[in-house]
């Protein structure tokens, strides 16, 4: 075998079995929570992805942030039950898909989230009013977005806030403070949102019914549209072709 083709094949073969460069490597990112189905969740993408980590690893970085929950108030089959069919509609695009752990960088993995459902995250909305993501993740089971955020509180950034901000599926806030009353450290911003109280089951029946109301409309309008174009018009018999 020819030398030069056999060391190209070596070469391609070394790089084919070289693990990730060590900047590629898994660095805990600041959560706001991380429970043990997000501490599986993340394993097994990283895994997915080969970057190389280890459990004790990832629960050093967990034990260095503030656990903070989301506090929902429904059941754990109710909220089962949400997941299967909010699920089951975004698998036929009717409503976007849960959302899931994207990065380790919590403004990509925002980014990648609410990509098409708001820009909110948008690098350039983010740098057009003076905003930071501080941590990002997705919680309940997929249903909610939550960010913790650094924002300009005037228009000189002469002074900075901390707010934690939620998001459903469709990327409509379901919390934020105003910038009046946000929290001036990322301590109070977490203080304010454990305040918090949600039944997700709520309030996914009523934005599902606001949608079923608006289609209905549509289809109204669709069908009045018909009505005043008529019926369709019989399609003639074939003339007869003329003799030569």
């Amino acid at each position: 075998m020819d030398t030069t083709k056999q060391t190209a094949e070596q070469t391609a073969e070394a790089e084919r079995a070289t693990p990730m460069r060590k900047a590629e490597k898994f660095t805990p990112g600041p959560w706001l929570d991380c429970g043990e189905d997000m501490t599986r969740d993340v394993s097994a993408e990283l895994r997915r992805r080969g970057i190389p980590h280890s459990p004790a690893q990832y629960d050093a970085g967990r034990k260095r942030e503030k656990i903070m929950k989301t506090n929902i108030t429904d059941t754990p089959r109710q909220l089962k039950k949400l997941v299967d069919v909010l699920a089951r509609l975004g698998h036929r695009a009717v409503v976007p898909r849960l959302y899931r752990y994207e990065s380790s960088d919590p403004t990509r993995d925002a980014q990648r989230n609410l990509d098409g459902r708001t820009h909110y995250a948008d690098a350039d909305n983010l740098r057009w009013y003076k905003s930071r993501i501080l941590a990002a993740r997705a919680d309940a089971e997929g249903l909610l977005f939550v960010l913790l955020t650094s924002d300009a509180a005037d228009a000189e950034n002469r002074r900075r806030v901390y707010r934690v901000v939620a998001f459903d599926l469709f990327g409509t806030v379901i919390f934020c403070n105003s910038l009046e009353d946000a929290a001036t450290t990322s301590k109070g911003a977490r203080k304010h949102f454990a305040a918090f109280r949600v039944n997700l089951t709520a309030h996914y029946r009523a934005v599902l019914a606001e949608r079923v109301e608006r289609l209905t409309k549509e289809l109204a309008e669709f069908k009045a549209a018909k009505r005043a174009l008529g019926k369709a018009p019989s399609t003639p018999a074939d003339p007869t072709p003329a003799t030569v």
